[in-house]
């Protein structure tokens, strides 16, 4: 008995048929994420995308029934997407959850990978208890510690940790010159007063560094500082506020200077001669041909006769 086989059962059978390799190859290629930490992760990120200012009850919920561990990577993720409302919102649920304290606990760790997640979050939650131990931080003995414990007080942008910061690089000193000087540059010209306020408090070796962090700075009511410390009896202090009224320019600045030429410390002539040429104040160019000539110090010829060359570089270029 011969049984009929209709064309669209014949046609449907062929098209599942064509079907089940491509399904096949579709369940063994497609993306599985197997890791239930990442998953934790996406599902709190996009749960907290949600909305762009103050936290719902589900919201702050999901927050404080999350493993810190997949808070600290959504923050790391998505802090700076937020807008500045969401940013509050969720730093403060974090703060009355005990993340301050429990990041502080984590930056006194022995385990240097605990270190930088207990500074990377109190840079996120930016309280002022935590600016006493990233202070502290950044002598840590870990490269990467003290990057990222300048980056999270950077990101505090609080003009409140600059005096602590000064403090810092009196002895004991607790910070490099270098990592405080980063720190000060991103909160910009604002923190100038605060600086010119600490300079008459502090020693000789931190002031010499407030200086050159001033000449970086640049802006109004810095010059007035400087042009007193080419008048200090340290030859150090004189040095820096050469180096930094030469970073910074303008042809007051130039008087001042050009009688540092014949300074009775060469290091002083030096950064004189190194600041004019930066400077190209013309004016000086005869007292630098006299340096260059007969200074007893080599490398104070050396610093005239690369200033001269500046000079006359940038003459020719002008022409």
């Amino acid at each position: 008995m011969e049984v009929e086989i209709k064309w669209w059962m014949a046609a449907l059978a062929g098209m599942i048929l064509a079907l089940v390799p491509s399904l096949f190859l579709w369940g063994k290629v497609r993306p599985r994420n197997k890791n239930p930490e990442l998953l934790k992760i996406a599902k709190l990120s996009k749960a907290l995308s949600r909305g762009r200012g103050p936290l719902t009850y589900s919201q702050v919920r999901k927050i404080e029934k999350a493993d810190p561990w997949v808070v600290y990577r959504v923050l790391l993720k998505d802090y700076d997407f937020w807008t500045p409302e969401r940013q509050i919102a969720i730093t403060c649920c974090l703060a009355r959850n005990g993340y301050v304290e429990q990041s502080i606990k984590m930056l006194k760790s022995s385990n240097p990978v605990e270190r930088v997640q207990g500074a990377e979050l109190l840079g996120f939650l930016q309280s002022q208890s935590g600016v006493a131990p990233l202070l502290e931080a950044l002598g840590d003995p870990q490269d990467e510690v003290r990057l990222v414990t300048a980056t999270a007080l950077k990101r505090m942008n609080d003009l409140n940790i600059v005096l602590p910061l000064i403090k810092s690089l009196e002895p004991p000193v607790k910070a490099t010159p270098a990592r405080v000087a980063e720190i000060l540059f991103a909160l910009g010209p604002p923190v100038v007063e605060p600086i010119l306020r600490a300079m008459d408090g502090v020693t000789e070796p931190t002031r010499g560094v407030l200086i050159s962090i001033l000449g970086e700075i640049g802006g109004a009511g810095i010059t007035d500082e400087l042009f007193r410390a080419l008048q200090d009896r340290a030859p150090h202090i004189r040095g820096r506020a050469a180096e930094a009224l030469g970073r910074i320019g303008g042809q007051e600045a130039g008087t001042r200077l050009i009688p540092l030429l014949t300074d009775s410390s060469a290091e002083v002539r030096a950064r004189a001669a190194q600041a004019l040429g930066e400077m190209g104040c013309q004016e000086a160019l005869p007292a630098l041909q006299e340096l260059k000539q007969r200074d007893e110090e080599w490398k104070v010829r050396a610093s005239a006769s690369h200033a001269i060359r500046e000079m006359s570089g940038r003459t020719r270029k002008n022409d």
